[in-house]
C-alpha cells in the first residue's frame, strides 16, 4: 500500500470517526445506583443527576456533581491520550508495529492508568477517578457536606454511565478500526 493510499484511508477513517462523534453526542445514557440517576451523552459528557421520586437531591448539589464529573473525565482523557502517544507514533511511523507489541504496550499503559488518581473539584465537591475513568470516591467539604450513602450512589451511577458510554463508543468505532488492517501491512 502506497503513501497516498494510506493518506486516503486515514482521511476516510477521520471522516467516519467525525460522523460517529456527532452521533455519540446525540445518544443519551442513564445509569442508576440507589436513589441517584446520572445522565450523560455518548461522548461521556454528564448532563444531569437526579434522585428517585422518594428521595431528595438539592439541584445545586446535582449541578456541582455534574461539573466535577465532567472535569474529572476530561482530565482522565488527557492523561490517557498522553500515555497512548508512544503506541500511536509506532503505528504510523516507518516501522511496522506488530499486534503483539501493541497489545503488550496497551496492557502496560492500562496498568499505569489504574494507578493514577485524578481529582476534580467544583463547588466544594471533589471527585476522584483513576486514569481509566473509573470513579473512586466523592467527597464534600465543610460548606458542602455529603451523605456518604448518597456520595457512593453518585460514584456507582457515574461508573455505570461511563461503562455504558464506552461500550456504545466501541461498538460504533468497530467498523472504522476494522478498515485499518491494510494500513499496517496486514
Amino acid at each position: 500500500m502506497g503513501f497516498f493510499d494510506k493518506a486516503k484511508d486515514l482521511y476516510k477513517m477521520k471522516k467516519q470517526a467525525s460522523a460517529i462523534q456527532k452521533e455519540l453526542k446525540g445518544i443519551t445514557i442513564e445509569a442508576t445506583s440507589g436513589p441517584v440517576t446520572v445522565v450523560c451523552d455518548g461522548k461521556q459528557l454528564f448532563l444531569e443527576a437526579k434522585a428517585a421520586e422518594d428521595a431528595t437531591l438539592d439541584p445545586k448539589l446535582a449541578k456541582t456533581f455534574i461539573e466535577a464529573a465532567n472535569k474529572a473525565i476530561k482530565k482522565s482523557q488527557e492523561v490517557g491520550a498522553e500515555k497512548m502517544k508512544g503506541v500511536m507514533s509506532g503505528m504510523f511511523g516507518d516501522q511496522k508495529m506488530d499486534m503483539y507489541t501493541m497489545q503488550k504496550q496497551a496492557k502496560e499503559i492500562k496498568e499505569q492508568l489504574k494507578k493514577i488518581h485524578i481529582e476534580a473539584e467544583s463547588g466544594g465537591i471533589t471527585l476522584t477517578c483513576d486514569g481509566e475513568q473509573q470513579f473512586i470516591e466523592m467527597n464534600g467539604s465543610e460548606k458542602t457536606p455529603l451523605d456518604p450513602a448518597l456520595a457512593k450512589s453518585f460514584v456507582d451511577a457515574t461508573n455505570k454511565a461511563i461503562k455504558k458510554s464506552q461500550m456504545i463508543g466501541a461498538e460504533k468505532m468497530k467498523d472504522v478500526i476494522g478498515g485499518m488492517g491494510g494500513m499496517f501491512g496486514q
